[in-house]
């Protein structure tokens, strides 16, 4: 079952690999991002910005000293229709139809930097973003021209100028620039403002990567009900582990240990089985069985037709086990001979897979 032991050895036993996706998720996801961006920014690699200012009917000279005037009222609708009016075939239709279809027209918000709100102001800002810095430029201020234009006709305005020329920006092309802390490039020689990684995305992507590996090993070495491990004995055999045979001081205290655990339960004889031919049985036989023990033999489970009555005629067994020497059909069926021979169990042995 999945716990967090059983992540933490499936990690361990697979970090290699783990780390790998790990690095590929990261180049994985930098390529998206990049190709993404590209994608997004295709034809449009540099945007420049252009600025009207609008005030509508009402604001007058009463108004200013105190009167009635609603302006967050009348004004609100107001600044939302000559964003509209930005985009509109009246002027992003016309920008394009002198420009080229590659030009993009667009009328982003100001937002403050520290709070990340958006800041509510009489400005209108017009973006036209375009494969080459002077049609940016140009586009730009053609499209300011003609908003300008459009919304003294159809916009209840009071006043609109020309606040700022085109020039190009950098940064979050989604928001307006703030001139006075962006950084300006020089119009004759501009640095685009194309596709790029974002680190989001790269997260994201590690993330995933590393989820779905991590997860995805360790259901796999549930799912395969092999024995990697001394804790996979005692979770797939529900036996516990007496001695690790690699350990030195465990194998010469095994044969000692086994003496103690049948005198306790007074037993008197001993049988060794292994769930496959590939547990290296007959290296821990040589250990065990020479050290005066009454010996009932050795039986490797997956061989044996009469695995079960072999068993059942000694006090007591012992399980080889070596590391994904037995498969999973291997492990259920020296289960099921374990359940019928009645035989207490009074451990296993466990093999690391770099022994015999």
């Amino acid at each position: 079952m999945f716990n967090f032991m059983t992540i933490c050895e499936s990690i361990k036993r697979h970090w290699v690999a783990v780390a790998l996706i790990g690095i590929l998720s990261v180049c994985l996801g930098a390529g998206v991002s990049f190709v993404k961006g590209g994608a997004e920014g295709d034809g449009s690699a540099y945007t420049a910005e252009a600025v009207l200012y609008a005030t509508g009917y009402g604001y007058d000279e009463e108004a200013r000293e105190g009167g009635d005037y609603n302006y967050s009222y009348s004004e609100a609708y107001m600044m939302t229709d000559l964003r509209r009016l930005v985009v509109s075939g009246d002027v992003a239709g016309k920008v394009r139809e002198e420009f080229g279809d590659d030009v993009e027209l667009s009328s982003p918000y100001w937002f403050d930097r520290e709070t990340e709100q958006q800041n509510y102001d009489r400005f209108v800002y017009v973006d036209a973003s375009a494969p080459d810095a002077e049609t940016a430029i140009e586009a730009a201020n053609r499209a300011a021209a003609l908003t300008l234009e459009k919304a003294k006709e159809i916009i209840p305005v009071s006043e609109i100028t020309l606040s700022e020329e085109a020039v190009l920006k950098t940064g979050d092309l989604k928001r307006a620039a703030d001139w006075g802390i962006d950084k300006i490039e020089n119009p004759n020689a501009p640095e685009p403002s194309g596709a790029g990684i974002s680190l989001k995305v790269v997260v994201v992507f590690l993330f995933v990567g590393l989820f779905v590996s991590v997860f995805g090993f360790a259901a796999y070495d549930i799912l395969s009900r092999k024995v990697r491990s001394e804790r996979d004995i005692e979770r797939l055999m529900e036996v516990p582990v007496i001695a690790d045979f690699s350990n030195e001081a465990d194998r010469k205290a095994l044969a000692d240990n086994l003496r103690v655990l049948m005198h306790r339960n007074n037993f008197s004889s001993l049988c060794l089985a292994s769930p496959s031919a590939n547990d290296a049985l007959e290296e821990v036989a040589k250990n065990v069985l020479q050290s005066g023990f009454i010996s009932k033999g050795t039986v490797v489970l997956s061989e044996s037709s009469d695995a079960a009555s072999q068993l059942s005629q000694t006090d007591s067994i012992v399980l080889v086990v070596k590391e994904a020497a037995a498969k999973g059909a291997e492990i259920d069926h020296a289960l099921k001979c374990l359940a019928v021979s009645g035989t207490p169990v009074l451990g296993a042995v466990f093999i690391p897979r770099k022994m015999f």
